[in-house]
């Protein structure tokens, strides 16, 4: 992806507030969204 282009639609599990939930780009309309992926992270590698 290039910084300033749109992501594509895609929905994904969250760990948001001690809960994990399905989140959605559909659900932040016309709002600015940073994704950041730890591909390391909760592994053993």
């Amino acid at each position: 992806m290039i910084v300033g282009k749109m992501a594509p639609s895609f929905t994904a599990n969250a760990f948001i507030n001690g809960q994990v939930k399905s989140v959605s780009l559909a659900d932040y309309p016309g709002k600015w969204i940073v994704l950041i992926f730890y591909s390391g992270d909760f592994s053993f590698v």
